[in-house]
This record gives structure tokens, C-alpha cells and sequence, in this order.
């Protein structure tokens, strides 16, 4: 027989359901507009953009949309089925906006990416966040291979056809140094920014759950006294003296 869950258990589950309920509008916002801009785009630029040469289909532009919209078609029609896969969906628009991120850094390089790399890195500590203690490692390896990634793309827009000859003279080290530094400044962003968030929803939760247990203790305490007046209202009932009068016993002498 399944045990019944404990108050420790309870609570972290009701935990989960409270920074959920803290993050869906921003979640559902940010997503929304992350999916706006992989159309736009894939509009403007219809050319198909591979990620990596060896997988034609890496365009991650439209993966992501085509994710995003079914993800953001259930936040309205699988809301339940949604909440309870809430971390998997947070994963997947964030591992699959950083590839189409990518995808687009690749073909233009004209775009100020280092710049522009704060905004989506904020963003998921933001939108598309769920409990910090299980996503931290995510981010991490996330934000990882987005700079592993970017390396590569860089030496490859420094050595390629189209390269600028004025890129050629930096080496693999000063390219290296340069996304590590990204790297180390994007990982504290994102970690603080959703630890600072969680903070304030922990505070917040923590006087729901005080509340709530004051008045699931009142009520216990009103329904104990109500059995206790029924029990003893019944046991002043059932006292013989307050039995029917059994008139074949006897009675007034005539």
C-alpha cells in the first residue's frame, strides 16, 4: 500500500507548485517572445542555418519554434499536464534557444553577440526557471557549451571564406580567454539572478505555509470540540436516567 506522503514532503512539493505559480506569466511571456524572434528570423533570413555541418537539419531556429509553439499551445489547453513537466519544458526552451541563438551567430556575424549574450542568459533565470537547487547544473553545462560552441564558431568565422582579415591575427588562446571570460561572467549572472529570485519566493511561501497551518489547526481544533460536545451530549442521552419510562414495570398504585 502506497504510504501517505510526510509534512517534509508535502512541503517541498507545495514549494514546487509556489515558484511555478511565481514564474508562469513571466514564463509564458518570455517564451512567447523567444518564439517571436526565431520566426521573424527565419523570415528575414529564409536561408537554411546548420548549426553543424554534419546535421543538415540543425536549424535550430525552427526546432525551437516549432518546441515553443506546442509548449505554449499546453500552458492553454494542458495546463495540469504542463505544471507537472514544468522542469522538462523550462530545459527544453532553454537548450534549444541557446542552439538557435548559435544558429544565427554562425550566418550573421555582423551582430554584436557578446553583447547581446547577457539578454538570453538573464532571461532563463528569469522565465524559464524552476527550483534552484535541481537547475543550477543545468545552467552551468548550458552556458558551458554555448562558450565551447562559440569557440569554434569564431575560429571558424576568423579562418573561413568570408573571414576578415583583421580577425586572423588573434590566436586560439586569445579566443579561448575571451569566451571564458563570458563564461565567468554569465554564470554568476544567471545563478544570482534566479537565487535572488527564489529568496524572495521562499520568503513569500514560507508565510502561505505559516498561514495555512494556523488554520488547519483552527479547524482541527473547532472539529475536536464539535465531536467532543456530540460525545458528550450523547453519553447524557444514553444515561438511564433519561431512558424512556417502562410503564409494564409499574406504575401509580389507583
Amino acid at each position: 500500500m502506497r504510504s501517505r506522503p510526510s509534512l517534509d514532503e508535502r512541503k517541498a512539493a507545495a514549494f514546487r507548485l509556489h515558484v511555478i505559480e511565481s514564474c508562469l506569466p513571466l514564463h509564458i511571456l518570455g517564451t512567447t517572445s523567444a518564439l517571436v524572434c526565431a520566426v521573424v528570423s527565419k523570415m528575414k533570413n529564409d536561408d537554411f542555418m546548420a548549426l553543424f555541418d554534419v546535421l543538415p537539419w540543425s536549424d535550430f531556429r525552427e526546432v525551437f519554434a516549432i518546441v515553443s509553439f506546442i509548449l505554449m499551445s499546453a500552458t492553454q489547453h494542458a495546463r495540469v499536464f504542463y505544471v507537472t513537466h514544468f522542469e522538462l519544458a523550462c530545459d527544453l526552451i532553454n537548450w534549444l534557444g541557446m542552439l538557435a541563438r548559435l544558429s544565427m551567430t554562425r550566418y550573421n556575424t555582423t551582430m554584436p553577440w557578446a553583447l547581446l549574450r547577457p539578454i538570453p542568459v538573464v532571461a532563463a533565470a528569469i522565465g524559464e526557471r524552476y527550483e534552484f537547487r535541481k537547475q543550477w547544473k543545468h545552467h552551468a553545462a548550458r552556458l558551458f557549451l554555448s562558450s565551447a560552441i562559440s569557440v569554434r564558431l569564431k575560429r571558424e568565422i576568423q579562418f573561413g571564406e568570408d573571414a576578415d582579415p583583421a580577425l586572423r591575427h588573434k590566436t586560439l588562446t586569445e579566443v579561448i580567454f575571451s569566451e571564458a571570460l563570458l563564461f565567468f561572467l554569465c554564470l554568476p549572472l544567471c545563478l544570482g539572478t534566479q537565487l535572488w529570485l527564489e529568496t524572495v519566493d521562499a520568503k513569500n511561501f514560507e508565510i502561505k505555509w505559516a498561514e495555512a497551518q494556523r488554520g488547519l489547526r483552527r479547524a482541527v481544533r473547532t472539529d475536536v470540540r464539535r465531536t467532543t460536545v456530540r460525545d458528550r451530549v450523547g453519553a447524557v442521552l444514553d444515561k438511564d436516567e433519561y431512558a424512556p419510562i417502562d410503564e409494564s414495570a409499574g406504575g401509580h398504585a389507583d
